[in-house]
């Protein structure tokens, strides 16, 4: 943003990110990016000419062969000019214009500048009109570093600050050398955690230990039954204080653990990881560098091969290729280069999967006092930390050839910064085990707090695998039973809507969440903390009219999971509309620590449907 005139008020409200912040005059203490950065950036827009230029190429052979079928002579157009004019003209003028834009960023680079102090970060521009953009320390929620793969030959990287606000609320320092960055990050963390510290205590109507609502929270705002409710996840910016706060993730508590291990999982987290997890039957490692989790490459790589999409595409391309060959040479001059450049789209299908692929490679998880921090990437690698607590819902996924390795995928919804549009960045497991997939969801979500008699390990084995539980799992049968009578399936009327997957098809309510169990090809499930959801609606389209069946959808932040109770009854619908309503907004207030004594008492259950 731009930088207020001397005279100008210097307050900003705490929901406008970045925001200048007492911005420092001067320049001592301002220091420039890498001084490769120009080049960086001309190789990247030289690389983005040529793929235009190819395009451009693609289209005017396009239309020589179009005329030419026609029987008129071709448009040659542009390259008449360059015939008449000389290619030396054409390769001078491309020359000079990048020599500009070369200018253009070393002008840019030396007008580029970023500063920190105990209070924020900034970064200013002053090639044309001043700019400075801020962030102050206490709103920043996450530091990532990552490198993109021209960066990193030159063993470059960039930092990225997220702050609570929205998607254009980052700041970005591009780039410094990869050391730099490191340690710029550590010593950022640092101030972060001190800056959060300081501010906690004057936040309005808290005090030592409470929780600070996020960015965007309504305090005190749960769903109601209309479905108008709105809330955000929780940042507390003392890591002790959760342990004041029902409602918390099971991650949290081992991030209290580590507390001052410098983000790395020491003897003692692992054990507390070990007790955290015991409901779950998981048993957790941490390697020499404190990792809970590592994906290598091939295992990535080939889980996104036993996908259906892939399987379809590649035996598209298999089809393709082998008619072009056989019209070659059967049908001579019967097939033009138009035919076979209509099978490009499959080819940057194929590219599209390559890119997912690579972005999540030798992905990596670590608990640190910050939160998960995940390292991925193949050519361009990044590290980022995601606050376990801004966590608004889970999903596990197994898409049907994953069954044949039992790998499981775990992704998020997030409050608050990003929308997780980018690859893998809604991630919380590209693909693992299904013990590593239940400790990550396990890490992601507070105590399912299921009924007595039934853990954790149970619950989920029914949620994931219904009625082949037993078969699949080592679950106790009979427990695996009373669980399944628990989940709330969908009336045989649903059948015409659900042909396929109204049988597997469920829900049940834990005192601390929603757990909902859906598809066939692709097994999902879906878990939305009762104080996370932000509001409900009640809808009945035209066919579930017809059948007398209604669906109930659960609003979360932005993000790859959309909870919904799919295909109800109008009795069950609408009771579970009311229940659910008065139990989030409980769970919320809970959460939010202006009533501890609620913890106690017992919120609305469904029959046949709470665990």
């Amino acid at each position: 943003m731009v930088h207020p005139e001397p005279g100008q008020p210097q307050n900003v409200q705490p929901d406008v990110p970045p925001s200048v912040v007492d911005a420092p005059t001067g320049d001592a203490g301002w220091t420039r990016v890498h001084p490769l950065t120009p080049a960086i950036n001309l190789v990247a827009i030289i690389v983005a000419v040529i793929a235009g230029l190819i395009a451009f190429g693609q289209s005017v052979l396009d239309s020589i062969i179009r005329a030419i079928r026609e029987g008129r002579p071709p448009d040659m157009g542009f390259l008449d000019w360059m015939g008449q004019n000389g290619l030396l003209w054409v390769a001078a003028a491309a020359l000079a214009v990048l020599l500009i834009i070369g200018l253009l960023n070393y002008l840019l680079w030396r007008a580029m500048a970023y500063r920190v102090d105990d209070e924020a970060v900034y970064l200013r521009e002053t090639l044309i009109s001043r700019k400075l953009r801020s962030a102050r320390l206490d709103r920043v929620q996450s530091i990532d570093v990552y490198q993109k793969i021209l960066p990193r030959i030159f063993g470059l990287a960039g930092l990225v600050f997220d702050v609570a606000g929205g998607s254009d609320s980052k700041i970005e320092i591009a780039y410094l050398t990869r050391s730099q960055a490191e340690s710029l990050r550590a010593e950022m963390l640092t101030r972060v955690r001190a800056a959060k510290q300081r501010t906690a205590p004057e936040a309005p109507g808290t005090h030592a230990g409470a929780p600070t609502p996020a960015a965007g929270a309504v305090d005190g705002q749960a769903p109601t039954a209309s479905g108008t409710g709105e809330g955000t996840a929780i940042t507390q910016p003392d890591v002790h204080a959760r342990e004041l706060r029902t409602g918390d993730t099971l991650g949290a508590r081992v991030m209290r653990a580590v507390h001052g291990a410098a983000g790395e999982v020491t003897a003692d987290a692992e054990q507390t990881l070990h007790e955290v997890l015991a409901p779950y039957r998981v048993s957790p490692r941490t390697d020499a560098e404190g990792r809970i989790v590592r994906i290598p490459a091939h295992i990535v790589i080939l889980s996104q091969l036993f996908t259906l999409g892939v399987i379809l595409l590649g035996l598209l391309l298999i089809a393709a290729a082998g008619f072009f060959i056989v019209m070659t040479v059967f049908f001579p001059g019967r097939i033009s280069l138009t035919v076979a450049l209509s099978f490009l789209p499959a080819i940057f299908g194929l590219l599209a999967y390559a890119r997912s692929t690579f972005t999540n490679a030798n992905f990596s998880a670590s608990l640190s006092e910050d939160g998960l921090q995940v390292a991925r990437g193949l050519l361009s690698t990044s590290r980022r930390t995601i606050r376990l607590e801004r966590i608004q819902a889970v999903r596990m996924s197994q898409p049907l050839l994953w069954r044949l390795t039992g790998w499981w995928k775990v992704e998020f919804n997030m409050a608050g910064g990003e929308t997780g549009d980018g690859d893998g960045d809604n991630v919380l497991l590209p693909v693992g085990s299904r013990e590593q997939a239940l400790m990550m969801l396990a890490l992601a979500l507070p105590d399912p707090q299921p009924s007595d008699g039934i853990d954790a390990h149970t619950l989920f084995a029914a949620a994931m695998y219904a009625d082949e539980a037993a078969k699949i799992t080592d679950a106790d049968p009979a427990a695996l039973a009373a669980v399944e009578q628990r989940f709330v399936g969908q009336p045989a009327s649903s059948r015409w809507l659900d042909p396929l997957t109204y049988r597997r098809n469920g829900w049940t309510v834990t005192g601390s969440m929603l757990i909902i169990r859906s598809g066939l090809l692709t097994r999902q499930v879906t878990c939305t903390p009762h104080a996370r959801v932000q509001s409900m609606r009640w809808h009945q389209g035209p066919l579930q009219r017809r059948f007398d069946l209604a669906s109930i959808n659960l609003d979360s932040t932005a993000g790859p999971i959309a909870a919904c109770v799919l295909h109800q009854s109008i009795p069950v619908s609408w009771q579970f509309f009311f229940d659910h309503a008065e139990r989030t907004r409980s769970a919320r207030e809970i959460l939010d620590g202006r009533t501890l004594a609620a913890a106690q008492q017992t919120t609305p259950q469904h029959e046949g449907g709470t665990l």
